[in-house]
């Protein structure tokens, strides 16, 4: 009796959250998951916890959806699901990173790092750093962000991804650019479009190619901050001079 008042509140809430009316999907979830208390069953509590968190940052309530998302990283630690663990701990960072909660996604990210290289999970690694390297680089932490893509670029290297190394390219080659390295910052823009470009993988290299575009933009800024400071220079000693 209460598995199908279960299963009828939470088959209500995806129904009402499709329809995006998402306070009768929140209301319809919270009985589900009261039944989910009732039956003693953690699966269930994780599945609507999981729906639970999805509607509150819909609706762009980062704290309330994190809540959730907590209640799920508990219920695997006590199930020991590593692979739950894992997924939950980089959903909680990225959803702190986009609300550029940086150092705290720092933080979940780090502990993610940390069970991907004890399970020897290589992939999980890579994208950990990549997650990483992304929030140093918002930091300002140019040194560290890019040695944070770098070790990812490496892992999938060896891993044979080729799609994963040209991104890793990617997201070194913005770094890069970040940290002001314009040289090097092109040199792995276009490496990583001409891997895209071989994989056929056009929505990937528009990516690529669009950076490279606006590296051209930048570096041209740059040069014509250079000219400009460099005629003042010499109009102020003129000056000097002249006086």
């Amino acid at each position: 009796m209460i598995r199908d008042e279960f299963q009828h509140f939470l088959e209500d809430g995806i129904k009402f959250l499709d329809q995006k009316d998402f306070q009768e999907a929140i209301r319809n979830f919270e009985l589900a998951l009261e039944k989910s208390y009732m039956m003693g069953s953690d699966k269930d509590s994780l599945i609507v916890n999981e729906y639970l968190g999805k509607v509150y940052h819909l609706m762009h309530n980062i704290d309330r959806a994190i809540e959730y998302y907590k209640e799920n990283l508990t219920l695997y630690m006590d199930l020991k699901d590593e692979k739950g663990i894992m997924r939950t701990l980089n959903k909680i960072a990225l959803i702190l990173f986009v609300g550029r909660k940086y150092k705290e996604a720092l933080e979940y990210h780090m502990r993610c790092l940390e069970i991907c290289r004890n399970v020897g999970n290589k992939h999980g690694e890579a994208v950990t750093l990549k997650n990483i390297g992304m929030i140093h680089s918002r930091l300002g932490n140019h040194v560290l962000a890019l040695k944070a893509h770098t070790a990812s670029l490496d892992i999938k290297r060896n891993l044979g991804d080729r799609r994963g190394e040209a991104l890793s390219l990617y997201f070194l080659g913005q770094s890069q650019i970040d940290a002001g390295k314009f040289d090097l910052a092109r040199k792995n823009l276009q490496a990583a479009g001409k891997i895209l470009k071989n994989l056929g993988l056009k929505a990937d290299l528009k990516k690529v190619n669009a950076e490279i575009e606006e590296l051209d933009k930048i570096e041209e800024e740059f040069e014509l901050e250079l000219e400009i400071t460099h005629r003042f220079h010499n109009i102020s000693k003129d000056d000097f001079l002249f006086k």
